[in-house]
């Protein structure tokens, strides 16, 4: 048998690690107990652009600061491998193309996330979440970009 190319371990590797964050993402975005997934959200939402995240912004002590961290800087971080995900997968797609299909799968995605927490009652739909999950996938968009240029001079 004849031993995988580097290209071929790359690929398997990166549907592994793809499976693995799609695992991620389901895990701490349903069930997880340490993501509030315990309580009922029955019918809660938000639709008014930048109202959560205003009200994170102007919470004050630790448990205002610990809200920050976890809502405003985890909603960019935890959607950072979409936009690293879709750049590698759609490297025949360039510049503003590549960026609109990664901003377009991110909110897609995010979309979806937060649906399912809404009909399932695991979650609030907070457009503000959408909002942050597709800034955090063109942030990733930004590193693998960043990661792609430093390493192909």
């Amino acid at each position: 048998m004849k031993p995988l190319d580097k290209r071929k371990r790359s690929n398997i590797l990166s549907i592994i690690l793809l499976f693995a964050y799609l695992g991620f993402i389901s895990y701490f975005g349903f069930l997880s107990k340490l993501a509030g997934r315990k309580q009922l959200h029955e019918g809660r939402y938000n639709l008014v652009p930048f109202y959560s995240i205003h009200q994170y912004f102007t919470a004050s002590g630790s448990s205002g600061a610990i809200s920050f961290i976890i809502n405003i800087l985890g909603n960019l971080i935890v959607f950072m491998p979409v936009g690293i995900f879709v750049s590698y997968f759609s490297k025949n797609t360039v510049g503003a193309k590549r960026l609109f299909l990664v901003t377009m799968i991110g909110l897609a995605f995010s979309f979806c996330v937060e649906s399912i927490q809404f009909i399932f009652s695991v979650g609030v739909f907070d457009v503000d979440d959408l909002i942050l999950n597709t800034i955090g996938a063109v942030l990733g968009f930004l590193i693998y970009m960043t990661y792609q240029s430093a390493h192909t001079r």
